[in-house]
């Protein structure tokens, strides 16, 4: 069989070693749920107490109290629940490629090239073990926007729709900007793996780049530097048209 590893074939990896692991992720993320709505409704308690005709009261205290204490301990449960889970992922996923590695044949590891497989050992998984540590922060922004957005329903029908409006325009910005800036991202994975491929060649001839001055010129001004270079270039114009649609 031949190795094949993407970015899809990796999200379906992570979802099946996830499984072992719901349970905590469950509760994590509820606590996750529990902080941002407890955010919402911090905001919601401050406008009554600025607005009442009594002023702070003991049930108002108490409650602003209770709401930052659940609002902190949520964040903080999810964070490490899924901070655990996330380095379990990666440990397993590491694990799990490697014996794939390993298994594979020999045909297998040479048409792949060993630099494709350190980008994929080193970079891609890197890029899970982020997504899983801000996984939680996710979470939380996004219940604290829906509690925000039911508690603006109360206050004025008319601006929630308004604000439902240009939440929905501004979706449908990002998701074409998205188009853009993914194909970005892939010549980016490319020049990467080109970036490995000199690395490698570099450190497998050292000796003679040392050597040989004309070559470790071409080496570094021309594969080096030009793959650097594109890395940098596609990079910035992805990020640029993602702050453009954001």
């Amino acid at each position: 069989s031949t190795i094949r590893i993407s970015a899809g074939g990796l999200l379906r990896e992570v979802i099946r070693l996830l499984r072992p692991f719901w349970p905590l992720v469950l509760f994590a993320t509820t606590f996750g749920v529990l902080s941002g709505l407890a955010t919402a409704w911090l905001l919601a308690a401050i406008n009554i107490g600025l607005h009442s005709d009594t002023g702070a009261t003991w049930p108002l205290l108490v409650r602003f109290a209770a709401l930052c204490l659940l609002s902190v301990a949520g964040t903080a449960i999810a964070g490490i629940g899924n901070s655990i889970v996330g380095q379990k992922i990666i440990a397993a996923l590491r694990k799990d490629i490697s014996a794939r590695i390993l298994r594979a044949p020999i045909a297998s590891l040479e048409m792949q090239r060993s630099y494709r497989l350190m980008s994929v050992l080193t970079g891609d998984i890197d890029n899970v073990s982020a997504f899983t540590f801000n996984f939680s922060a996710f979470v939380i922004a996004l219940a604290t926007v829906i509690g925000s957005f039911l508690y603006l329903l109360t206050l004025s029908p008319i601006v929630f729709f308004l604000a439902i409006a240009s939440l929905a325009a501004g979706w449908v910005i990002n998701m074409t900007a998205q188009r853009a800036w993914i194909r970005d991202y892939e010549g980016v994975r490319l020049a990467q793996d080109e970036l490995h491929k000199q690395f490698r060649a570099i450190t497998d001839g050292a000796k003679e780049l040392r050597m040989s001055r004309p070559r470790r010129g071409r080496v570094h001004g021309t594969h080096l530097s030009g793959a650097a270079d594109r890395i940098a270039a596609l990079k910035s114009r992805a990020m640029r048209l993602h702050w453009m649609a954001d």
